[in-house]
């Protein structure tokens, strides 16, 4: 007969590797964070579309690793947004990205805290920032073409520095 100690530690043992290998599969599950990008325009438009992912992997963000792109689409019906922003909000997006003077509105109308990325006209305006130096939550595109633009150079320059 098998002594209880003598089966308890054979059991402690033989079960070791088997939750050793689920903390490290869990631990690297929850390294690997998807961001998730609210996708609001009028219509799909793949000139716009293609470019921003392209952007995305450029600067290590690659769509179905890392990076998930939620698209919503009015096809023309402005009433359509403030839904198509809520889904989106529930999606728990990290950030939105909107075409035109609507979808940006129902966007802002919709979360408080989300960062929106918009192309629409002047956005001072119509209301949406109270200037371009300080947008705010909310950024016109040309502003974080710029942004990324720049910690492009910035990491470029430090990679020469390390060289």
């Amino acid at each position: 007969m098998i002594s209880r100690r003598r089966f308890i530690t054979g059991s402690v043992i033989a079960l070791t590797p088997l939750g050793a290998t689920a903390s490290a599969q869990e631990y690297k599950a929850q390294q690997i964070r998807k961001v998730r990008v609210g996708w609001l325009l009028p219509d799909p438009k793949s000139f716009a579309l293609d470019p921003f992912r392209q952007r995305l992997k450029e600067h290590g963000w690659t769509e179905g690793s890392d990076l998930v792109i939620e698209q919503r689409y009015s096809h023309g019906n402005a009433a359509r947004y403030p839904q198509l922003a809520a889904e989106l909000v529930q999606l728990k997006v990290d950030a939105l990205v909107t075409d035109g003077s609507a979808a940006t509105r129902a966007a802002q109308r919709t979360t408080p805290s989300i960062p929106i990325v918009f192309v629409a006209g002047d956005p001072v305006a119509q209301g949406f920032v109270a200037s371009l130096s300080h947008p705010g939550r909310i950024s016109p595109a040309w502003r974080f073409r710029r942004a990324t633009s720049a910690r492009s150079v910035s990491n470029s320059s430090r990679k020469r520095r390390r060289a």
